[in-house]
C-alpha cells in the first residue's frame, strides 16, 4: 500500500529533465591497437578529451491520459476510469486526500519535509 502511494506521488509530482554535450574539447590523440586498419574503416584512434554539458529541468514532461472531468464526459469517451468528479467531492477533497498521504509517507520517510510540503501545496492550487 506505502508503496502504491510512493509511486503515485512521484508520478504525478517528478519533474524530467533533458541533459546535452554543450562542447567537445579533444585534449589527445593516439593509436589503437599500433595503428593496425581494420578493413575499409581504416585505423582506429584512442581519443582523450573533456565534455561540458547542461542540463534543463522541465516540469512535467511526457505523456498521460488525462482523468475526464465529469461522469457525462467518460461515458462520451468511453473510458473506463472514474472521473474527477467520480473520484473526490470537490478540490478540496483532493487536496485533503493528497495532504494526508503526504503525511504518512513523511512519517514514514519516504518523503522529506520540504518535498511533501511542495506537494500539498500544488494540489491545492490544482486546477481543473
Amino acid at each position: 500500500m506505502k508503496l502504491t502511494h510512493v509511486a503515485l506521488l512521484l508520478a504525478a509530482t517528478t519533474t524530467a529533465a533533458e541533459a546535452r554535450v554543450t562542447r567537445i574539447e579533444i585534449v589527445k590523440r593516439e593509436p589503437f591497437a599500433a595503428g593496425q586498419a581494420f578493413g575499409a574503416t581504416g585505423a582506429y584512434e584512442k581519443i582523450v578529451g573533456r565534455y561540458q554539458g547542461a542540463l534543463e529541468l522541465c516540469y512535467l514532461e511526457g505523456s498521460f491520459i488525462a482523468f475526464a472531468k465529469t461522469k457525462a464526459e467518460r461515458e462520451a469517451k468511453k473510458d473506463p476510469r472514474p472521473s474527477l468528479e467520480e473520484r473526490y467531492k470537490d478540490r478540496a477533497d483532493y487536496a485533503e486526500r493528497v495532504r494526508k498521504v503526504a503525511s504518512e509517507l513523511q512519517r514514514d520517510g519516504y518523503l522529506l519535509e520540504e518535498d511533501a510540503a511542495r506537494i500539498v501545496s500544488r494540489a491545492a492550487s490544482v486546477a481543473w
